[in-house]
């Protein structure tokens, strides 16, 4: 007891309050954030934006009303305003925290429970409630501080080793230079599994089209990985990986021998997506040109919000290429089932909705292929998913 006396001894100083009701209010909802979305904030300037706005900013906000009010003399600073700002602080971010954005309807909730928080501990200032809130907001913080660790050692332990290449593909020298089209429809399941089992669905029409245009369609081809991010990583790698080992979108963007060795032979690399998905943690991008700019990207979210049309992006580019370019397209689509069980419709409603985005997918394809033949009608196009559509599970995550 005494050790927790000195503790709310010690927050009750009022020089220090200000400082350690800020941090209180910002520490456990921006390391909770980064606890489950380590893989999209993971980035220095992740790291500068949410310290300014879950600690920086509280801060100042309650240093300000200090002085104000230290300079007025009035009383109820420490007992009613301070309190307030603290739960105002803690439950709207809290909310970011949680849904990484916030209305009207929630904002209105987190200012009424700031208020109740603040009246009672108005009316309970002899019992020292405030401390005990103060307190409580550090024992969370320790809480998911836990997991937080074992995200940051796993990261910061990573080695670039596994994707040494086993031979001097790097340094290969093409003798034959055609514009590379990369387009993948996320999700897309290969050709002989979509006339079979759950998805049983005829897409001769498409894949005959295909055919005529002098594409080689591949039966049962399949990804080693269930995720966009985990199976790019190792296209781009050219490696097999063990997920822990990958830091993805850095592999993807960044640093990875498929770029390298496009450069090395003198070919303009170009990023094209529907959504930055794969740019959502503000990786380094080596790509010669992506359709998304840092600063449209927003700080908070996975990086599916902001859209673009890649047809649109990618018909000036055909126009004026010069030399030789290398494209990879993104699409999301036909994409898969839900990923949560709350958010899943019945197994035959999936079913239909990814069928139903697989023939949109199609319609995107065949004009796309239409741009880059009338522009390009040499160019070396490879159409790859990243992975299946989960078809026949309840909701994707069951395939775990």
């Amino acid at each position: 007891m005494t050790f927790i006396k000195k503790i709310v001894e010690f927050l009750n100083k009022d020089n220090m309050l200000p400082l350690i009701s800020g941090v209180a209010a910002g520490a456990y909802p921006m390391a909770f954030y980064y606890s489950k979305n380590f893989n999209f904030v993971n980035s220095l300037s992740h790291l500068i934006f949410f310290s300014a706005i879950f600690l920086a900013l509280p801060i100042a906000v309650n240093y300000l009303c200090y002085l104000i009010y230290k300079k007025n003399h009035l009383s109820q600073y420490k007992t009613f305003v301070l309190p307030a700002l603290n739960g105002l602080a803690f439950f709207i971010l809290a909310i970011i925290a949680f849904n990484s954005k916030i209305d009207n309807k929630k904002f209105a909730i987190a200012v009424v429970l700031a208020f109740l928080v603040a009246f009672a501990c108005l009316f309970l200032k002899k019992k020292q409630l405030f401390s005990k809130v103060i307190i409580i907001q550090f024992l969370l913080l320790l809480v998911v501080m836990y997991p937080l660790s074992k995200t940051l050692y796993s990261y910061f332990s990573r080695s670039d080793s596994w994707m040494e290449q086993p031979d001097h593909i790097e340094k290969v020298v093409l003798k034959q230079r055609p514009n590379i089209y990369v387009i993948q429809p996320d999700g897309y399941v290969n050709p002989s599994e979509l006339k079979q089992g759950h998805y049983n669905f005829d897409n001769s029409e498409f894949e005959n089209k295909l055919t005529n245009l002098g594409f080689k369609i591949y039966q049962d081809f399949r990804s080693n990985y269930p995720s966009t991010l985990s199976s790019n990583s190792s296209l781009f790698a050219m490696k097999h990986h063990f997920f822990s080992q990958v830091d993805e979108r850095n592999t993807i963007m960044n640093k990875n021998p498929v770029v390298e060795i496009l450069k090395n032979n003198g070919y303009k690399t170009h990023f094209l997506a529907e959504a930055p998905y794969l740019l959502a943690n503000r990786p380094k991008v080596n790509f010669d040109y992506s359709n998304f700019k840092m600063s449209e990207i927003p700080f908070l979210g996975r990086g599916l919000v902001v859209e673009k049309n890649i047809i649109d992006d990618v018909k000036p580019l055909l126009e004026n290429q010069q030399g030789a370019n290398f494209y990879f397209c993104e699409k999301f689509q036909p994409g898969h089932i839900k990923v949560y069980k709350e958010a899943a419709g019945t197994v035959e409603e999936e079913r239909q909705t990814y069928l139903a985005d697989l023939q949109q997918s199609n319609k995107w394809l065949e004009e796309l292929i239409s741009i880059i033949q009338q522009n390009d009608p040499n160019g070396l196009i490879v159409i790859i998913a990243d992975h299946g559509g989960y078809v026949g599970w309840e909701y994707s995550l069951q395939s775990h």
